[in-house]
């Protein structure tokens, strides 16, 4: 988008759309990574309340939820650096 002088109005008009729809897209998947987090860090306190009603052998091992959470938050890292790659690539200067 830097050279968009050299660009007809249409292409500057999809790109602009499709930086709209990026970050669209990425504001709800970081709401969604950030909610599940959430649940997964809530995942031992709630397995022990769950342990007593249906017994701890048929939930998920607390590491198993926090090994999850750990490549959610990893994967939402990478992600975001990637979104923000490509808004330096839209930036105008």
């Amino acid at each position: 988008m830097r050279k968009a002088s050299r660009r007809s109005g249409t292409w500057i008009k999809e790109a602009l759309r499709a930086k709209d729809r990026m970050e669209k897209d990425y504001f709800d998947y970081r709401l969604s990574v950030e909610t599940f987090g959430r649940l997964l860090e809530s995942y031992p306190a709630t397995r022990k309340k769950l342990a007593l009603q249906v017994g701890a052998g048929l939930l998920v091992e607390e590491a198993a939820a926090a090994n999850a959470r750990k490549r959610a938050l990893a994967n939402s890292r990478r992600v975001a650096d990637d979104v923000e790659r490509a808004r330096q690539l839209a930036a105008v200067r």
